[in-house]
């Protein structure tokens, strides 16, 4: 598979707004006055392309959202609102609940094993993504090699890497080379674009770097993907501050032409702003990412793919922990 492909994407088999309505209207139905919506958002886009009913998938994520309740309650560090995602994703790839709260209590003694035990929902998130890594059931030797590339990362920025990391570095276990060279190739690709125009570092430009660094690019080339896209996508009329670092990086290895990319995004983004009332902004251009990715990689069957699928879920994930986290904070300020 080609990164860039300049040709018109075919036609998806769904029209992914519409499939993605039906199954947020059918989730909604459910929500409660004060219920959460970007959770129910995140669980429809995990559900697109699932082949079934809308009503009956629905129902089956409300069945595994309550077995996973039980092990990832409110005495746990998985709130509600990652739980449903969690529940979705697993109607997704058909794996059951026994199965998935088996395999994380044991990647979680690993973990804790190795040391990590600040790791928190991170480390329920990291583990999921290990045992999609290699396929199976995490070893030892997985979860150090994890914790290394992240203290490779905490030598280059103590002050950004922290457990939301952990994610990140379980999906570059499987990429060749050694901890100290993997963290390295995620810093040349930080500090290329942190020097780039209109682009910052922080937190979530070492996130992204961290995804381009997924793709056996070098950091010169992982980097330039980057600034095309979201160069394109400004110029579509899409606003790319620091919180939409990671649909770019996302974005940037779809196997079309930036200006493709973005004309794709500035669609389903208008689109989103009319028949969507409800989308804040940027939940509306997260949405519209997550959509264009849908429609432009529906024919493309490639691990590659569903790897960066993998990812902009768990990145997608993560940024409901952190509003939670942020939510949490500003309730204890005003106490």
């Amino acid at each position: 598979m080609p990164f860039r492909d300049d040709a018109p994407s075919r036609p998806a088999v769904i029209e992914p707004l519409v499939r993605f309505g039906q199954l947020y209207a059918a989730l909604d139905a459910g929500r409660g006055t004060l219920g959460d919506r970007a959770p129910l958002r995140l669980a429809a886009v995990t559900l697109i392309g699932v082949p079934g009913e809308t009503d009956e998938l629905v129902a089956r994520v409300r069945a595994a959202d309550a077995e996973l309740a039980p092990s990832f309650g409110w005495t746990s560090s998985v709130d509600s609102s990652v739980r449903m995602v969690l529940a979705a994703a697993l109607v997704r790839t058909g794996e059951s609940v026994a199965s998935f709260v088996a395999g994380s209590q044991r990647v979680s003694a690993l973990i804790k094993a190795a040391g990590i035990r600040w790791a928190g929902v991170h480390g329920v998130l990291a583990g999921m993504v290990l045992r999609r890594v290699v396929g199976g059931e995490p070893s030892e030797g997985d979860v150090d090699r994890m914790r290394a590339i992240h203290a490779v990362m905490k030598k280059h920025h103590w002050f950004l890497t922290g457990p939301e990391d952990l994610t990140t570095c379980a999906m570059l276990i499987g990429k060749p080379g050694s901890p100290q060279e993997i963290g390295d190739h995620v810093e040349a690709i930080y500090r290329r674009l942190a020097n780039a125009p209109k682009t910052w570092g922080g937190d979530q430009l070492q996130s992204a770097a961290g995804v381009l660094a997924l793709v056996g690019l070098g950091p010169d080339e992982a980097a330039d993907r980057f600034l095309a896209v979201a160069t394109a996508l400004r110029a579509g009329g899409v606003k790319i501050g620091q919180a939409e670092y990671d649909e770019v990086a996302v974005l940037s290895f779809v196997p079309r032409g930036a200006e493709v990319i973005a004309t794709e995004v500035a669609e389903l983004r208008m689109r989103i702003d009319a028949e969507l009332s409800w989308a804040e902004d940027a939940m509306a251009t997260s949405l519209a990412v997550n959509l264009s990715f849908v429609r432009l990689v529906a024919d493309e069957a490639d691990t590659r793919v569903a790897a960066l699928a993998d990812a902009k879920l768990l990145l997608d994930m993560q940024s409901i922990v952190a509003m939670r986290q942020a939510a949490s904070v500003a309730v204890m300020a005003a106490t």
